[in-house]
């Protein structure tokens, strides 16, 4: 194998690892920032945005709920939740509800919304629930995905220019084979200069000079 295609190879194999990358980075940006179990209070010091409030399923059900069932597996409501902050009780919205059949995981751990709320200043923020068993956790999944953004991004553009690199590669080097056949076979060795007899004037003694390459206009 040339130097170019194992560089080729290499490069591609890189591009892969990038990409990779890039799921990793991405799945990891939608990961909890703290847990708590219910029922029970939970204080938090949130940046202003929109925060979400989830339901990790136990582990137990992690393995044996399909992605279709998720939401028939979680046990919170909206109206087990009570959230205070600095200005005082804060809206909630329900992301989950009692007639929603379907709905996404978050990450690999199965964090479902539950609720989400906007916290309009920074500052403490206080979330009670009321009743269950379920562990809950607090995220801000989309303000992470943003952070995140620029790597993501600089690791797909390294990912494309390393792929493109090893195509380039692959390319330039192959293996260039030498045609076999009646297309190798060399052309018949020419006669060296000199005086011969005339081709033009078969038959007599006259000679012409040839100069290696070709007749010329000498001839005797």
């Amino acid at each position: 194998m040339s130097k170019k295609r194992l560089f080729g190879f290499v490069a591609i194999v890189v591009a892969v690892g990038l990409w990779v990358g890039v799921a990793v980075v991405g799945l990891r940006a939608f990961g909890s920032t703290a847990t708590w179990s219910m029922p029970g209070t939970a204080s938090f010091q949130l940046e202003a945005g929109s925060w979400t409030i989830f339901e990790k399923l136990p582990d137990s059900a992690q393995s044996t709920v399909s992605m279709s069932d998720v939401a028939k597996a979680r046990t919170v409501t909206v109206e087990q939740l009570q959230v205070t902050g600095p200005n005082g009780p804060v809206k909630l919205s329900c992301d989950y509800c009692a007639d929603q059949s379907t709905a996404v995981p978050v990450d690999l751990a199965l964090h479902n919304a539950i609720a989400t709320f906007t916290a309009d200043t920074k500052g403490e923020y206080r979330i009670v629930t009321t009743s269950g068993t379920a562990q809950l956790a607090l995220a801000d999944p989309i303000r992470r995905i943003t952070d995140a953004m620029p790597l993501l991004m600089g690791l797909s553009l390294l990912g494309g220019m390393s792929l493109a690199l090893g195509i380039t590669m692959l390319v330039r080097g192959r293996v260039v084979r030498a045609p076999t056949g009646a297309g190798n076979t060399r052309a018949p060795a020419l006669p060296p200069a000199g005086w011969y007899p005339n081709p033009y004037q078969n038959g007599t003694t006259s000679q012409m000079w040839w100069d290696g390459r070709k007749w010329t206009s000498n001839w005797r």
